[in-house]
């Protein structure tokens, strides 16, 4: 009966500093890719903020240079009013296939009621010219009420014309 106390008196003792290897390299049962501990996914303020690794040789990233050209044509402009300002879509067509990342880019204008854009899209040297659906791109762009202020009137310039719209 003593020898049985005192095997599970020291099998007690040997087993409580188990609690601080349990994640270390020394426990075996980790060798091998053992357990991974998972984060708390119901967590919603952090949901979409992504976990950074802290890693010695990390490159910094340098923000990429757009080299969008003005697009050679533009068809459409439409204001929608939306809860909490506009909504803007352009329609344009460009002279060849293959043009992509169409954004819109604000414009200094002397006038504080007009608000001025440019149609820039990324244009492919190497592509032909094509039918009109395969040259068309759309880009919109939400302004809020902030941004809208004074503004009365709203100009997207293309590379041959510009479409002007009022509030």
């Amino acid at each position: 009966m003593k020898s049985f106390i005192f095997l599970l008196l020291t099998a007690s003792l040997l087993t409580t500093g188990c609690e601080s290897t349990r994640d270390s390299k020394a426990n075996p049962f980790n060798w091998f890719g053992g357990s991974k501990k998972e984060g708390n996914q119901s967590d919603a303020k952090t949901a979409l903020i992504p976990k950074k690794k802290l890693t010695l040789f990390t490159m910094k990233k340098t923000e990429a240079v757009y080299l969008g050209q003005p697009i050679d044509k533009l068809s459409t402009l439409i204001m929608d009013e939306v809860p909490g300002g506009l909504l803007i879509q352009v329609t344009g067509m460009a002279q060849k296939t293959g043009i992509y990342d169409g954004r819109l880019i604000p414009l200094d204008s002397p006038d504080t009621s007009v608000l001025e854009f440019r149609f820039d899209v990324i244009q492919p040297t190497d592509a032909a010219g094509g039918p009109a659906a395969s040259r068309t791109i759309t880009v919109a762009a939400y302004l809020t009420d902030q941004d809208l202020g004074t503004v009365s009137t709203i100009r997207v310039r293309g590379a041959n014309n510009t479409l002007t719209k009022r509030r």
